[in-house]
């Protein structure tokens, strides 16, 4: 049976097995675009819910938090089943698929979609307000225990709902402020070592580091030599590390994040496949086309056809 949590209950013990349905319905998660880009780099939305909302299950490329700020919401990842109260929170980091619904009528949540760029606000802020989004395991550490911290919780998503809403001169600068807080001020919970053994003040940041390079480089030849030594770290160890922290390999990183920019630009824009291909550092068209079809279930011909309908939220 799946491990459930309540987000004031401590973690257990080992993860027991995933049930198979729930695996075919992570692995089956729907691609979501929320439009986040240079010029959009994040989007905020409140979330009611008068109806209890079946379960649905998704995964994209920015980051995503969100803020219960009513009723009670159940997130379902690959070995837990959260569920989380008024002023609980959640993560979703780059490509990780998860399942959520309400539990009952009268739900409300604020989420912020953003892309990981986002959260470099304070370049010398440690721990990086980017960290619970790449490591499942702290995150339990975060949610807030009191009815103090729900409430706070709750109003700094409601700040950051406001000023998204009224859109005045400066807004996103100030969600980012906002959200950036939030986050430092719930990470002071999470212990220097976390339940894996792993120094939260120490290799992480190195990881970080070259996920940063990784994302401006994605046009050239990336190895995981390369990548290593930024790190400073031996190959193997880095390769172990990288898994750690972030949940895949390199390889596999590098590829979703160039499938990504390509899926955007076939989006947004009228280059040939092969240009894009060449752009991203694909073979060719036909290399990219079964790559887009492999990881997000469309070829770029209906890619193409969805960024016609207009701009916005695009459930691929």
């Amino acid at each position: 049976m799946m491990r459930k949590k309540t987000h004031d209950r401590p973690s257990g013990l080992a993860q027991p097995p995933v049930p198979e349905d729930r695996l075919r319905r992570l692995a089956d998660a729907q691609v979501m675009d929320f439009g986040i880009s240079a010029q959009t780099p994040c989007s905020v939305m409140v979330g009611q819910y008068p109806e209890q909302a079946e379960v649905l299950y998704d995964e994209h490329s920015p980051c995503e938090f969100g803020v219960v700020t009513a009723g009670c919401f159940r997130r379902y990842e690959r070995h837990e089943e959260t569920t989380l109260a008024r002023g609980g929170i959640w993560f979703s980091g780059p490509w990780e698929p998860h399942g959520w619904q309400t539990c009952q009528p009268n739900a409300a949540a604020v989420v912020i979609v953003c892309a990981p760029s986002f959260l470099y606000g304070l370049p010398s802020a440690w721990p990086s307000p980017y960290l619970p989004f790449l490591r499942p395991s702290l995150r339990e550490a975060m949610q807030p225990r009191t009815a103090t911290e729900r409430n706070e919780v709750v109003r700094f998503a409601e700040r950051i709902a406001a000023e998204a809403s009224d859109q005045g001169r400066g807004w996103r600068t100030l969600v980012q402020v906002e959200l950036i807080r939030l986050l430092l001020m719930r990470m002071r919970a999470i212990p220097s070592v976390d339940k894996d053994g792993l120094d939260v003040d120490a290799q992480p940041e190195r990881i970080v580091g070259v996920l940063d390079h990784v994302r401006k480089s994605l046009h050239e030849r990336i190895t995981l030599s390369d990548a290593a030594r930024l790190a400073h770290m031996g190959r193997t160890r880095f390769a172990e590390m990288f898994k750690r922290v972030t949940g895949t390999t390199f390889g596999q990183y590098v590829t979703r994040s160039r499938l990504e920019g390509a899926r955007q630009d076939i989006l947004v824009g009228d280059d040939k496949l092969a240009t894009i291909a060449r752009r991203w550092g694909f073979a060719n068209g036909s290399h990219l086309c079964r790559c887009l079809k492999r990881h997000f279930g469309v070829r770029p011909s209906e890619i193409r056809q969805t960024g016609r309908h207009g701009p916005g939220r695009v459930n691929l």
